[in-house]
Parts: structure tokens; C-alpha cells; sequence
């Protein structure tokens, strides 16, 4: 086999690796129209199509102008874009394609004294130009995307803790493949193939660790998700039970109702007014023990705050809350319940730490006007009581209320005054 049969396989592989630059790209901006099974062939034949270019005609024009075609029919045919979505990033890939190469190009005629034009025929130059651009090429697409997606809230907290060794690895494969040119490339015409097979080996590399990037990110949006889910789950589950209890308290106090009013009739007729009222004030204070549902628009917020309230009332808690949303809550009722969860986590711990003696309240706000909304949950407490020390989570997840609140640009405020502790949330 000549060396040319490597050079050949060397730009299919290079192909390849172009192929899933586009798809990194276009798959990290838009959405999937729906589950398509053919997605696979669509790359495929951009893929082959690129590839048939690159070996017969190895024009730079042409294949710069295929591949910005085939963003924009790809973009079409498998993702959700408006055609100016589809424009712009067409535009954009093509400025972050153009500086790469330029990039690298000055790289080689302005470190190296290199003949640009030599780099444009197959031979080692024209490898290590097409190594080192590509790499260059999905460092910026990735950087890119995580951008756009942060700019967006679609950023998930996982994938932002794992772009940074993500990048490190393309940094080192860039120097790795540099040294290896150094190496190998300049020593002579017998490490040809050597230095083929290392670039292709890198190519393959970059191209597994994407891939599984990619995967470690969709098990951790699926986590993300599935806790979601057992949260929702869990609070529906305790709402139920507290209706289950509330409708067997109501069926009770209907069913006594009857006698009730026929004794306080009769009481009345006797002339014992006074019975009579101490009577009804004792009734009442029943009723008020009893549960009371509180309801909003959306159940699970519903039982989560239905479920804060008995908790109040095992605790001895004074608790206090005023609701006020509209239907439109631009809020996903699960991200809401998470960031109260655990915000009533930290008022519940601080109240168990003071003194039997010392009055406990809560009292918690949950306010929408407009398209904003502020929460407020203010609890007294003592400042010389010490914080208990956890081990593993506490309540809901800081990480994940901090990353509720990222995804809506929302603020956190926390103040402490002369024995209230307050915690504003805003959400612009």
C-alpha cells in the first residue's frame, strides 16, 4: 500500500471528523423536530457527498460552500429553526470555519516560514494544516454552543462542570499533534505512514471523547429529570394523602354537624346564651385544627405548600403565607417547588434550633405581577443556637436551586436582622 492510499484515508477520516463537527453544531443550538430515524442517513450522505469533494476536486471554495449548504439543509430537514435561525448560524459557522483555517494558516507561514501553497497537495503539510484547523474548528463550536445555551438558560450545571476538561483535551491534542509533525513529520520520508496513522488516531480520539461527552450529558439531563419527576411524584403522593384526611375530617364534622346545632337550639331555648357562646368558640377552634388544602393553579406547588403547613403545625409554628400567582406562570411549577423546598428547609432547621420558650414563625410571600415574580420567606431564629452539619445533601440541593434559579435569571437577596433571617428570591 503507497503512501498515497494513506493520504486518501487520511482525508476520509478528516471528512468524518467535519461531518461531526456540523452535527455537534447543529445538534447544540437547535432542538429535534421529533425522533427521526433517518437522522443517521442524512449525515451520511452529507458525509459521503463532502467526501467524493475532497478527493476528485479539493477546492477550498467548494467545499466551504457544500458544507454551509448542508448546515442549513440538515438544519432543515432534522432540527425546530426559523429560516433566519437557520441563516444566521449558517453565516456563523462559516466565520468560526474561515478563522480557523486563517488561524492556522498564519500559524504555518508566519512560525514556521512554510509555502502555503505546498500546504494545498497532499503531503504532511497539508495533514498537520488539516489536524490542527479541525481541532481549532470544534473548540470554537463547542465554545459556541455553551455560549449560546448559557445566554439561553438551556445550559444544564453539568455540562458547564465538564466543558472545561473537555477544552483541556483539545488544547493538549492540538500540541500533541504539533509535536508529532515536529517529531516525525521532519525526520523523513520513511515516517510518512507513522505520522498518518497518529493524526488519524488523534481525529478518532477527539471524536470518542465528544461522543461520549455527549452521552455523559444526556445521562445527566436524564438524572436531572428523573429527580424531577420523584419529586413531582412525591408531592402529588402527600397532596392525595392530606385530601384522603381532609375529606374523612370533613365527612366527620358534617356527620356531628347535625347534633351540634340541635344542642346549641336547645341551649339557646334554655336561656344559656353564654354556654352557648363558649360552645361555638370551641367549635371553632376544632375546625380551625382542622386541615386546611391550599390550593393554587398548579398541584404540586399546591401539596408542596399544603404539606409545609402541617409541618408547621407539628413543629409549633406560627406560619403565615400569601400566594398570588396568575395562570401564566412563565415558572416550572417542579423549579418553583424545588427553590421553596428548599428555602422552608433552612426557616424549619433555624426554628428547631431555638428555644422552647422563644416564639417560631414563618411567613412566606409568593407573588406574581406582570411577568415577574418575587418569593419571600422570612423566619425568626437564634443567633447563638449553632447549624447542624450535614452530610451529603441538604433538602432539595442548593446546587439545584442555584441552577433553578440560572435557568430564569433569577436573584437571590438574604438578609438577617435583629432575630429574623430573610430570603428574597427574584425572578425578572
Amino acid at each position: 500500500m503507497n503512501n498515497m492510499t494513506f493520504f486518501l484515508a487520511f482525508e476520509c477520516i478528516a471528512v468524518v471528523f467535519e461531518t461531526f463537527i456540523v452535527y455537534q453544531y447543529i445538534r447544540g443550538l437547535f432542538e429535534k423536530r421529533f425522533i427521526q430515524k433517518s437522522t443517521f442517513i442524512w449525515y451520511a450522505l452529507f458525509c459521503i457527498g463532502l467526501t467524493l469533494l475532497s478527493i476528485f476536486f479539493n477546492e477550498e471554495i467548494i467545499l466551504l460552500l457544500y458544507t454551509l449548504c448542508g448546515v442549513y439543509i440538515l438544519a432543515w430537514g432534522l432540527y425546530d429553526a426559523s429560516a433566519s435561525s437557520r441563516i444566521i448560524s449558517v453565516f456563523y459557522f462559516s466565520a468560526v470555519m474561515l478563522g480557523a483555517e486563517i488561524f492556522c494558516s498564519s500559524l504555518m507561514s508566519g512560525l514556521w516560514k512554510v509555502d502555503l501553497s505546498l500546504a494545498l497537495e497532499y503531503g504532511m503539510l497539508r495533514v498537520i494544516g488539516i489536524v490542527v484547523t479541525k481541532l481549532m474548528q470544534i473548540v470554537l463550536i463547542k465554545i459556541s454552543v455553551f455560549v449560546v445555551n448559557w445566554k439561553t438558560s438551556h445550559l444544564s450545571l453539568g455540562e458547564s462542570k465538564l466543558m472545561l476538561p473537555l477544552l483541556l483535551c483539545q488544547i493538549f491534542s492540538i500540541i500533541m499533534a504539533l509535536c508529532v509533525y515536529i517529531i516525525f513529520g521532519s525526520a523523513g520520508h520513511g515516517f510518512e505512514v507513522v505520522t498518518l496513522l497518529t493524526m488519524m488516531g488523534i481525529i478518532y480520539i477527539n471524536i470518542v471523547i465528544f461522543w461520549y461527552f455527549d452521552r455523559v450529558k444526556a445521562v445527566l439531563e436524564y438524572k436531572s429529570e428523573k429527580d424531577a419527576a420523584e419529586l413531582k411524584l412525591e408531592l402529588q403522593k402527600q397532596y392525595y394523602e392530606v385530601l384522603v384526611e381532609h375529606q374523612h375530617d370533613s365527612n366527620a364534622l358534617w356527620h356531628d354537624m347535625k347534633k351540634h346545632i340541635s344542642l346549641m337550639k336547645t341551649l339557646i331555648n334554655s336561656g344559656h346564651q353564654e354556654i352557648t357562646s363558649e360552645y361555638i368558640h370551641e367549635l371553632e377552634i376544632q375546625m380551625d385544627d382542622k386541615i386546611k388544602i391550599i390550593q393554587t393553579e398548579y398541584p404540586v406547588l399546591s401539596a408542596l405548600l399544603t404539606e409545609q403547613k402541617q409541618r408547621a403545625k407539628r413543629a409549633k409554628v406560627t406560619f403565615d403565607l400569601d400566594v398570588k400567582l396568575t395562570a401564566d406562570l412563565r415558572l416550572e411549577p417542579v423549579d418553583l417547588c424545588i427553590i421553596l423546598g428548599n428555602l422552608f428547609d433552612n426557616a424549619f432547621e433555624a426554628c428547631e434550633l431555638m428555644q422552647q420558650d422563644q416564639d417560631k414563625n414563618i411567613k412566606a410571600s409568593i407573588i406574581q405581577r406582570n411577568n415577574s415574580m418575587v418569593v419571600q420567606i422570612e423566619n425568626s431564629y437564634d443567633s447563638s443556637a449553632k447549624p447542624r452539619l450535614h452530610n451529603g445533601n441538604h433538602g432539595f440541593g442548593l446546587k439545584n436551586v442555584r441552577q433553578a434559579l440560572n435557568k430564569y435569571d433569577g436573584q437571590i437577596k438574604i438578609e438577617k436582622g435583629d432575630r429574623i433571617f430573610r430570603v428574597s428570591v427574584l425572578f425578572p
